[in-house]
């Protein structure tokens, strides 16, 4: 198929499955995951993608910087020190527990010492756009449990991201351009941090929605390509395992927080759930550890499962949780 068409295809269907799944209220980052592997599966991508694959891994690596710098463009700067002492607690407890409960896991495992810190680091992620945008829809952003969702998951990107990049310099064996791409991609996340002051602007507005739509789609497609479909049959005990490590050390590591926070457990249960969602920095994170070769396409294809299932989560226990306790949100 021609280059011109493939990339219009790629678009249009993946808009149009983002508009539909949108009226569903099912967040973003699935719907566009959702698209990645379709366009993956064996019988469609020869049909849709091939022989332009090259020309998608491009525009993969564009959408990855800005899904980056929208993630940073649209990340709680200003809510920050407004629930600061029990955000910065919440964070820490959470990611710490987990890396450090799903690292040794997986050493007793027998995974290498790179394979396990990628995975903890993973596990680690909170998927803080994504909870933004359950949150603004049940309008509980800006309550006390919203604003902690927000203000944690940030600090654990934050930290995530930092020891990503440690990591990836010292044991990767990527080329200049992977390492350049990495320093690009966390450098976009920064930028957009910074850019908050101008996010109302006209110019911003508009940049964020032709990156939405036309750039960032071909992240998720990229996702989806790399995708090996065979890991789902190959071991699937494993992927359950993983999921359970996964949802087990955000919830235990929330809950170890109570002596240092005054928050019911009602409360800290439902903020283990949101920290559980790890959305597109996590899908990053573990795409540019599966091309640096740091992960086996096993284990990239079963991080992007664990992800998806995390993220699909939260929107469905908040829910519930919100019916039997209206305020359980509030302070």
């Amino acid at each position: 198929m021609d280059a011109l068409y493939t990339i219009l295809l790629c678009i249009v269907i993946a808009n149009t499955v983002v508009y539909a799944f949108s009226r569903m209220r099912i967040p973003h980052v699935i719907s566009l995951l959702l698209v990645g592997f379709f366009m993956g599966l064996p019988q469609i991508h020869p049909l849709l993608i091939s022989p332009n694959d090259h020309i998608i891994d491009i525009l993969g690596d564009v959408g990855i910087i800005l899904t980056m710098l929208i993630a940073g463009l649209n990340s709680s700067k200003e809510l920050l020190y407004k629930e600061e002492h029990d955000s910065l607690v919440l964070a820490i407890m959470a990611a710490f527990f987990t890396f450090a409960f799903s690292f040794v896991l997986f050493m007793l495992l027998k995974f290498s010492v790179t394979v396990s810190l990628i995975i903890a680091i993973c596990m680690s992620i909170t998927a803080e756009a994504t909870n933004i945008e359950v949150l603004l829809f049940l309008k509980k952003l800006h309550t006390k449990i919203g604003t902690l969702i927000i203000e944690a998951g940030l600090i654990d990107d934050i930290i995530g991201i930092f020891i990503f990049m440690v990591i990836s310099y010292v044991a990767g064996e990527s080329s200049f351009v992977d390492n350049l791409l990495l320093i690009v991609i966390f450098g976009a996340f920064i930028v957009g941090v910074i850019m908050q002051r101008f996010r109302d602007t006209k110019l911003v507005k508009f940049s964020e929605i032709i990156a939405k739509y036309a750039f960032i789609p071909f992240f998720f497609i990229s996702l989806g390509i790399a995708f090996d479909f065979r890991s789902l049959a190959f071991n699937p005990i494993f992927i359950v395992f993983v999921i359970a490590v996964a949802l087990i050390g955000k919830l235990v590591g929330t809950l170890l927080s109570k002596p240092f926070v005054d928050l019911k457990l009602t409360q800290l249960y439902l903020i283990g759930w949101a920290m559980n969602s790890r959305g597109s920095v996590g899908l990053v994170l573990s795409l540019v550890a599966f091309r640096n070769g740091l992960i086996s396409h096993d284990i990239y294809s079963t991080l992007l499962i664990m992800i998806f299932a995390t993220t699909l989560i939260f929107p469905i226990v908040v829910s519930v949780m919100l019916k039997k306790d209206p305020h359980i949100l509030s302070s």
